[in-house]
C-alpha cells in the first residue's frame, strides 16, 4: 500500500450542535382540545401521508437505479433538476453521500475493529444510527453508537459540492489503537484519480470538470494508506485490513479506499470541490451548518407549534429527530420539503415519479403490462385524496390538466390489477410482499385494506375527473367509488371488516369465509370514517376498548391475540378519538379517557427506547421492546401525536 501524510493545520473548534437533553420520561396529562383545533392543518397533513407510504420507498429506491431512465421518469425535468445534489441516498449505509444520478460518484465512511476483525459500514452493523437533525436535502447531523464507539457526522452541500465532518470517539481507555477509520470514493472506473500529499483525490470528469477530494485532519498525527478495489462491499473493505492483502494499484478500479489508524478521538473534515464551485470549509462550515440548523428549528416550530405545548425540551428533540429521519430516509421528496411536508406540485411530482418507478409504467403509448410488486401504487391515491381540495385543484390547474391523462391510465391499470374480474371487490396480488399493516399472511380471496386503497383511488380520480375529464369519464370514477364503498359492506362481519373468501356450497349457495377479523385493519374503515355508520361503529369500539384485550400499557395491539404495536395503527385510533372528544354524548368521556391513556402510553414507550438506545422505533412489543430496532420514518408520526396535529 502507498503511504501518504495529510497536511497539518491548526485545530479548529468542535461545534456541539446536537447536545442531548436529558429529561424524565413522563409527559403529563394530554391537553384538552378545543373545537377550533380540530381541523387538520394543511401543511401538517403532508407528514401523515408521507409516513404511510414511506415503508415502501426502499424498494422503489432500489428500482430507481436499476430501471433505464426512459422507463424510470414520468417527469424528466424534475429528475434532472436535483440530480447534482449530493445527499444521503443509501439508507443502509452508516454514512454516505451521492447524487440521484444512476451513475453517481459516491463518498462513504466506515471503520474497522482490529480486535473483532469486523468492518462497520451499514446501519445493521451498529447499535443505533439516528439523524438528530436533517432536512434530507441540504444538511444533516447523524449520531451513531456501537459499544464504546460514538460517531457524529455533520454535512452540508452546495448542490455539486459538499463538506462532512467526522467526530469519532472511542471510550475504551485501555486499547486506544483498536480502530481504523476509512473513507472511500467510488467513481465510474473510467476517471484517472491520483492521490497527492495535499489532496486525497484529484480528478477530471465530464460531469464535474476538475474536482478534488480533500482531507483536513487539523494537526492530528498519523498516516493514511490507499488501496483500490472493485466494489465497496463489506467483504472487499474488510479484505484491505487482512495481513495477506496486497492490492494491485489499478487507478481505474472504481473504489479508492483511504484508511487511517487512529490512536485518539478525532474530529476531521472532508470536502469535495470542483474548479467552478467551492464547498464550505473551516469556520465557514461551522457558520453555515448552524444557520441551516436554526432555519430547520424555526420551520419545525412553525409547523408543529411546540412552544405553546409546555413540553419538556427532550420531547421536542425527540420529535425533531423523528421528522429528520423521515426526511433523510425519503429520497423522493426533492421539492420544497423543508421540514414536515408541504402540499404543492413539487411534492406531487416526486409522488407521481414514485408511482412510475414502483409499477414500471413506461410511456402513454406502451401496451406493456404494469407489474405491481409492492403496494405503494394504491396508497399514493390516499395521499392525493388528502391533497385534492377544490382550492388546490384550481390553483394547480395547469399541472393537473397536463398529467391527468397519464394518471388516469395508471389508476385504471391499478384497479384492474387489484380486481381482474371487475366485481368491485379488491385483493392484493399474491406475489405482493405485504400490505401496509403486515397483519397476517394473505390467503386467496379479498382483502379489506386493498378495498380501502381502491376506494381512495376512485375517490381521488373522481375529484380530478370532475375538472379534467368528459362527463362520461367522470361518471365512471364516481361509480367506481360508489361500488367500492358498497362492496366494503361485504367485508363486514359483526363489528369488524375482515378479509374473506367467497365459497360456493354443495347447494350452490354463496358462503363467505371471514378471517383476519382480530387485526388493526379490521377497524380501519371505522377509523378513517369511510362509511356512513363509521361514527356509531367507533362508539361501539370505544366500549370494547375500555376493558379490552387490545389496549396494553404500550399502545393498542395490531390484533387481540398478539403483542405487535405500531405507531401508524395507533395514530388512527388517536385521531378518531380526538375528534370524538369534541362531541357531546354518552361516549365523550370514554373517548377522552382512551385518547389520554393511549397517547401517554405510546409517547412514553418510544421516548424510553430512544433515551436508552438512541433508536427510533415505529413498532414494538407489549413490554416496550422494539419489534424493529432500525430507525424508521414512520416514527415521525410521533411529532403529530405530541403536537396534537390531527
Amino acid at each position: 500500500m502507498s503511504q501518504r501524510s495529510p497536511p497539518r493545520q491548526k485545530p479548529k473548534k468542535n461545534p456541539d450542535v446536537s447536545k442531548p437533553v436529558q429529561t424524565p420520561i413522563p409527559v403529563g396529562k394530554p391537553s384538552m382540545p378545543t373545537k377550533s383545533s380540530n381541523a387538520l392543518p394543511y401543511s401538517i397533513a403532508g407528514t401523515v401521508i408521507t409516513v404511510l407510504i414511506a415503508a415502501s420507498l426502499q424498494y422503489a429506491y432500489q428500482k430507481y437505479y436499476l430501471n433505464p431512465k426512459t422507463e424510470r421518469t414520468l417527469l424528466p425535468n424534475l429528475a434532472q433538476k436535483y440530480e447534482e445534489n449530493w445527499r444521503p441516498l443509501e439508507p443502509d449505509d452508516i454514512f454516505s453521500l451521492r447524487t440521484a444520478r444512476p451513475d453517481s460518484y459516491k463518498f462513504g465512511v466506515g471503520w474497522y475493529d482490529n480486535v473483532e476483525k469486523k468492518v462497520f459500514t451499514t446501519v445493521n452493523d451498529v447499535g443505533s444510527a439516528t439523524w438528530t437533525m436533517s432536512d434530507g436535502r441540504t444538511f444533516g447531523v447523524e449520531k451513531v453508537t456501537n459499544g464504546n464507539v460514538t460517531v457524529e457526522f455533520q454535512w452540508v452541500n452546495t448542490q455539486r459540492t459538499w463538506t462532512t465532518r467526522i467526530n469519532f470517539k472511542n471510550a475504551d481507555v485501555v486499547d486506544r489503537q483498536r480502530y481504523a477509520i476509512f473513507v472511500y470514493f467510488k467513481d465510474d472506473g473510467k476517471t484517472t484519480i491520483g492521490a497527492t500529499s495535499e489532496k486525497l483525490l484529484n480528478g477530471n470528469s465530464e460531469q464535474y470538470g476538475n474536482f478534488t477530494l480533500s482531507a483536513d485532519l487539523w494537526g492530528d498525527e498519523g498516516n493514511f494508506t490507499v488501496a483500490t478495489i472493485h466494489d465497496a462491499n463489506p467483504a472487499s473493505l474488510g479484505a484491505i485490513f487482512a495481513s495477506e492483502f496486497s492490492p494491485k494499484h489499478n487507478a481505474h478500479n472504481p473504489v479508492k479506499v483511504f484508511t487511517f489508524n487512529v490512536t485518539d478521538d478525532i474530529y476531521w473534515e472532508f470536502a469535495f470541490s470542483t474548479s467552478r464551485e467551492k464547498p464550505y470549509t473551516g469556520e465557514g462550515f461551522y457558520l453555515e451548518l448552524n444557520t441551516r440548523i436554526a432555519d430547520f428549528k424555526k420551520n419545525f416550530e412553525d409547523k408543529f407549534k411546540f412552544s405553546g405545548k409546555t413540553l419538556p425540551e427532550f420531547y421536542v428533540e425527540l420529535s425533531r429527530a423523528a421528522v429528520s429521519n423521515l426526511l433523510a430516509s425519503d429520497r423522493y421528496f426533492d421539492g420544497s420539503l423543508k421540514v414536515a411536508g408541504t402540499y404543492n406540485t413539487e411534492l406531487i411530482e416526486p409522488w407521481l415519479n414514485l408511482i412510475n418507478e414502483q409499477s414500471a409504467m413506461i410511456s402513454e403509448v406502451s401496451n406493456n403490462q404494469i407489474v405491481l410488486e409492492a403496494l405503494t401504487g394504491p396508497q399514493i391515491f390516499y395521499a392525493l385524496d388528502q391533497l385534492l381540495t377544490d382550492e388546490t385543484i384550481h390553483s394547480q390547474k395547469a399541472f393537473f390538466k397536463r398529467y391527468y391523462p397519464r394518471l388516469e391510465a395508471h389508476a385504471k391499470n391499478l384497479l384492474q390489477r387489484l380486481d381482474p374480474n371487475g366485481a368491485g371487490r379488491y385483493s392484493w396480488p399474491l406475489q405482493a410482499k405485504s400490505s401496509l399493516f403486515e397483519a397476517t399472511k394473505k390467503h386467496k380471496g379479498f382483502h379489506v385494506d386493498a378495498q380501502i386503497w381502491a376506494y381512495y383511488l376512485a375517490k381521488s380520480m373522481s375529484k380530478l375527473s370532475a375538472h379534467f375529464a368528459a362527463t362520461e369519464e367522470s361518471g365512471y370514477w364516481k361509480n367506481a367509488q360508489l361500488v367500492a364503498t358498497e362492496k366494503l359492506q361485504e367485508f363486514k362481519n359483526g363489528n369488524r371488516y375482515c378479509d374473506f373468501e367467497a365459497l360456493t356450497t354443495q347447494e350452490r349457495q354463496q358462503k363467505f369465509n371471514y378471517y383476519n377479523c382480530q387485526t388493526a385493519k379490521a377497524v380501519l374503515p371505522i377509523l378513517l370514517g369511510i362509511t356512513n355508520s363509521s361514527h356509531d361503529e367507533f362508539d361501539d369500539l370505544l366500549k370494547e376498548l375500555a376493558d379490552s384485550k387490545w389496549l396494553s400499557r404500550a399502545g393498542i395491539r395490531d390484533s387481540a391475540d398478539g403483542d405487535l404495536i405500531q405507531i401508524a395503527t395507533n395514530y388512527f385510533f388517536l385521531k378518531t378519538a380526538y375528534e370524538h372528544i369534541h362531541e357531546s354524548g354518552p361516549h365523550q368521556s370514554d373517548a377522552h379517557q382512551l385518547y389520554g391513556q393511549l397517547r401517554m402510553n405510546l409517547i412514553s414507550t418510544v421516548a424510553v427506547e430512544y433515551q436508552k438506545s438512541g433508536n427510533l422505533i415505529a413498532a414494538f412489543h407489549e413490554n416496550g421492546d422494539p419489534y424493529k430496532t432500525k430507525s424508521t420514518a414512520a416514527t415521525s408520526l410521533l411529532a403529530l401525536i405530541l403536537s396534537e396535529k390531527y
